[in-house]
């Protein structure tokens, strides 16, 4: 096997890897308080992605099969996926999010907490412009 071939399995074992990790990474990091989760998802899935169409790109060439390849690179495409649609989200809902992680800050109850939730998906019902069930 040549330095070349051993590189490419390389890429894709890694990209198969990253793609696991990222997707792991940005999961745990729209439920969890952690700022630096979801964006080293983010980075993570791009780096699946490059690494595994260049591990296939590589391999295409010489005809050979890279395992992981494909997995990272459908991996890391569903995270960078993943990750655009929760920015996007949060972009057109900031205002919204904004007064329930304020009212969410001043709530020290139960009670006060559940006045915030109600508040926020009145918010956003009137945001999308529906009725309340």
């Amino acid at each position: 096997m040549s330095d070349d071939q051993r590189q490419h399995l390389a890429r894709g074992r890694l990209a198969g890897i990253l793609g696991v990790v990222a997707v792991a990474c940005c999961m745990l990091g729209t439920v969890t308080p952690s700022a630096l989760l979801f964006p080293a998802g983010l980075v993570l899935g791009v780096s699946a992605l490059v690494l595994g169409i260049l591990a296939r790109r590589g391999v295409r060439r010489g005809g050979g099969r890279v395992p992981g390849a494909r997995m990272g690179v459908v991996l890391g495409a569903v995270t960078v996926a993943f990750g655009v649609l929760v920015v996007v989200t949060a972009v057109v809902f900031w205002p919204q999010l904004r007064e329930w992680q304020d009212c969410q800050a001043g709530a020290n109850t139960h009670t006060s907490q559940t006045a915030c939730r109600e508040a926020f998906e009145e918010r956003m019902y009137d945001r999308l412009g529906r009725q309340l069930p």
